[in-house]
């Protein structure tokens, strides 16, 4: 039988005495000792022993939070996939107007499938994943985005933007315009300076 002295808390599976356990209650501040009584994580003694030092303190014992208001309350089921054989790209942008519809949707396996483009065939591609409550909508955005239901449409005018962007590309400093062109070109010397080694050393 188990020394009735030691406690299982959120310590870990190490055997803790109540004469440590209560020194620990003492060392802690006021909002940490009452997050702890409340947290459900405290075997029994344990509990007794936080609330006994809260009780010196001159704090309330806060209610202990049950495992149903620890668990997510919104919780809509495992995540399903509702489609694959993707690249990476249709998985992300897929994905995208899944949330955009209201559905939470992530993409999955897309670097395993970029990083393996010619095993996309074997592994079966990249795929969206919803939770399992969201499945039968998700198959309704997926059918109507396969329609072209989210195609723009013939008046759509793809300069109407034009005036933010040039707004965007005045903000830009001569730094920023060109930076990335000197890392380029640092990456290309770098690049020779590593080939020229190699050549020199083999």
């Amino acid at each position: 039988m188990a020394d009735r002295h030691h406690e299982l808390t959120d310590f870990g599976a190490r055997p803790v005495s109540s004469t440590y356990l209560a020194e620990l209650f003492n060392s802690l501040s006021d909002d940490e000792l009452l997050r702890r009584a409340a947290s459900g994580e405290l075997t029994d003694s344990a509990l007794a022993l936080a609330a006994a030092e809260l009780t010196l303190r001159g704090l309330d014992v806060p209610p202990v939070r049950s495992a149903q208001e620890e668990g997510p309350a919104d919780y809509q089921g495992d995540l399903t996939i509702v489609a694959r054989q993707l690249t990476s790209i249709e998985a992300h942008l897929l994905a995208s107007r899944l949330n955009a519809a209201g559905v939470p949707a992530v993409a999955g396996d897309t670097h395993f499938v970029q990083t393996y483009s010619l095993l996309i065939g074997a592994v079966g591609g990249a795929s969206v994943r919803v939770p399992a409550n969201y499945v039968s909508e998700a198959r309704e955005v997926i059918a109507a985005y396969k329609r072209g239901a989210f195609a723009l449409g013939a008046n759509f005018n793809p300069d109407e933007n034009v005036a933010h962007r040039a707004n965007d590309e005045d903000k830009l400093t001569d730094r920023s315009k060109w930076g990335w062109r000197t890392w380029l070109l640092i990456d290309v010397l770098v690049g020779m300076g590593i080939v020229m080694l190699m050549a020199v050393f083999s």
